[in-house]
């Protein structure tokens, strides 16, 4: 009686573990540039952080197991001061599926170079709201809830603005510790503007572009390239009036910067009246990178769609709208 009491606990928290996973992560540690190092602290790094973002719920959704969100952190370990003090880079990534489709389009690609942190090996990672225990927590936990915002916010207007608003309230707790990247004397790249920026109503044209070229725009170019191409054009005039109010702002960088390739391959179909305009607006708000859209008047793909392997393939399983997690598909973009 006993044994089987036990199996049925186990059973109900392996359920109650299976309901609650609504982010699917994958974490890496890489040691490669730490000379002479024992790679099983960074093993035990590497499985704590997944076991800590994969064991909990991040939503308060219940998501089927093909809506569930991906997303994936690449972590170099760039130098070990001691046996328990690190500097690191990451780099994060996240996509989303688009409708009625198996393509994927990235969401979230961006490097935090500027990562400080204390760990011991086996000590177990968890991360409580509301409480700052360890910055490679706070950090992970933070792009979690801003990449989050960035999906939701890509199927209903400001639809993220509960998990930006989880992310700011990271950078506020973790504001009682002395590790950069928290405050705003730490740079326009600080996770404290990028915060900032993207829930000012001053910018609210960056939120307004994820809605209009994501849910309005791709989502609509299975069934009408044209008029979903006329979505993504209005969703980068709202791109341009965030630049002009502030010019050089990190977060138009950053979602230039996801997204550079993709427009370069949406309008090689365009029109030509199509394609001198974007051109002109996309080297105007991006001039570090002109050159490339220049690769908008090379040939279009057959489908009319961005680069990859398209081929109708309908998703969700029977169609329909697309839900908020998406993922799978064939063509991951990390």
């Amino acid at each position: 009686m006993k044994k089987l009491l036990i199996i049925v606990f186990i059973l109900l928290n392996i359920t109650s573990l299976s309901n609650a996973q609504d982010v699917i992560a994958s974490i890496s540690v890489s040691s490669r540039s730490v000379e002479g190092t024992d790679r099983a602290i960074y093993d035990e790094m590497q499985k704590s952080l997944n076991d800590m973002v994969n064991s909990r719920s991040w939503t308060p959704y219940e998501l089927k197991q093909y809506e569930r969100f991906r997303i994936r952190f690449m972590i170099n370990v760039t130098e070990r001061r001691s046996d328990t003090e690190f500097d690191a880079e990451m780099n994060i990534a996240m996509s989303r599926i688009v409708f009625s489709t198996n393509y994927e389009s990235p969401i979230l690609n961006f490097q935090d170079k500027r990562v400080h942190f204390y760990y011991n090996q086996f000590e177990p990672m968890e991360f409580i709201e509301n409480s700052y225990t360890n910055n490679l927590v706070s950090v992970v936990a933070y792009y979690i809830y801003y990449a989050l915002g960035l999906q939701f916010d890509t199927f209903q207007p400001s639809g993220g603005q509960e998990f930006f608003s989880k992310a700011s309230n990271i950078v506020q707790v973790a504001q009682s510790s002395r590790e950069s990247g928290w405050n705003s004397q730490d740079g326009d790249r600080s996770r404290f503007w990028l915060t900032e920026y993207i829930l000012s109503p001053t910018y609210r044209g960056l939120r307004t572009f994820m809605y209009q070229y994501h849910r309005q725009g791709l989502d609509a170019m299975a069934d009408n390239v044209e008029g979903g191409r006329t979505f993504v054009m209005r969703a980068i005039e709202e791109l341009k009036k965030v630049y002009e109010e502030r010019p050089g702002m990190y977060v138009t960088q950053m979602i230039l910067d996801t997204k550079r390739d993709e427009i370069v391959s949406i309008f090689r179909g365009a029109s030509e009246s199509e394609k001198r305009t974007v051109i002109d607006i996309m080297k105007q708000i991006d001039p570090a990178n002109s050159n490339k859209y220049d690769g908008i008047n090379t040939a279009a793909p057959s489908s009319g769609f961005p680069s990859s392997p398209y081929d109708n393939t309908s998703y969700p399983p029977g169609g329909g709208r697309p839900e908020p997690g998406g993922g799978g598909g064939n063509n991951p973009r990390w």
